[in-house]
């Protein structure tokens, strides 16, 4: 296995080469320009986090799968994000170059406090109550900033991490933390002062805690800031295999903003 990293931060062009499985990676930024590329990310993450099979194994996100959204409907309200964030210049996508089809994609925002969550209608309209619970969360993680560092965010001072998706079964984390790294590092160049996310299994919160030593985050009173599923009307159903809750990871970039 071997990886050579160059990042270019007007490109975000980075490569690595898996000899185990004959694949050949290359990183970019996706192109807010090239409406193909997105829709074909768009894809790649919906099927990833509303369930896609690899080798007999069914891959999905919990609070997706809980609220019951199919494929298809995800398949819009991803799109519709993508589109609607991709200009922040923060979404990221592997691209195997044998057949330079999307295997893995890392979509993020430029956070802005002051923007508010779009109501969703119709087959869309489960994702309300996903956007509810990280939104509480988000503001329990604001107001934590406030009451110990009394610092107010602003616009362009965090990264909000929102979703990853990788296809492939084998090395899928190593895809991952090459995508998270690449947006690190990335976010560093562009003077962000922290990044932050929404946990929501098992698998996300080990890769963020014990790889990437991203901190879960307590409040003034020293709880942490979390929304366990099972006390929860609609995400109480999640096996707790699967995950207990969703909670806030945080890293910051400037020491300023270290809580």
């Amino acid at each position: 296995m071997e990886k050579t990293i160059n990042v270019n931060f007007e490109e975000i062009i980075a490569e690595r080469y898996f000899d185990e499985i004959d694949l050949e990676l290359e990183y970019k930024r996706l192109d807010c320009h090239d409406h193909a590329l997105v829709e074909e990310a768009s894809r790649c993450l919906a099927q990833t986090f509303a369930g896609v099979t690899v080798k007999g194994a069914t891959i999905s996100e919990p609070m997706v799968k809980a609220v019951g959204l199919s494929v298809a409907d995800f398949t819009i309200f991803v799109h519709e994000y993508i589109k609607s964030v991709v200009h922040h210049g923060l979404c990221y996508i592997a691209i195997n170059k044998r057949n330079k089809k999307i295997i893995g994609v890392f979509a993020n925002e430029d956070y802005d406090p002051a923007e508010e969550t779009p109501a969703f209608t119709g087959n869309l309209e489960p994702m309300n109550i996903i956007c509810k619970l990280l939104d509480d969360l988000d503001k329990r993680f604001l107001e934590t900033l406030y009451n110990k560092k009394n610092i107010l965010i602003e616009k362009s001072q965090f990264v909000h991490m929102f979703m990853i998706g990788i296809k492939l079964e084998k090395f899928r984390k190593d895809i991952a933390m090459d995508l998270i790294d690449i947006c690190e590092k990335d976010a560093i160049a562009r003077n962000y002062k922290g990044i932050f996310l929404e946990a929501t299994n098992y698998k996300s919160a080990v890769i963020f805690d014990k790889y990437l030593k991203y901190s879960l985050v307590y409040d003034e009173n020293n709880m942490p800031i979390l929304t366990k599923y099972s006390e929860t009307e609609h995400f109480k159903s999640i096996p707790e295999d699967v995950s207990c809750d969703c909670r806030i990871f945080y890293r910051a970039l400037d020491s300023e903003y270290n809580i």
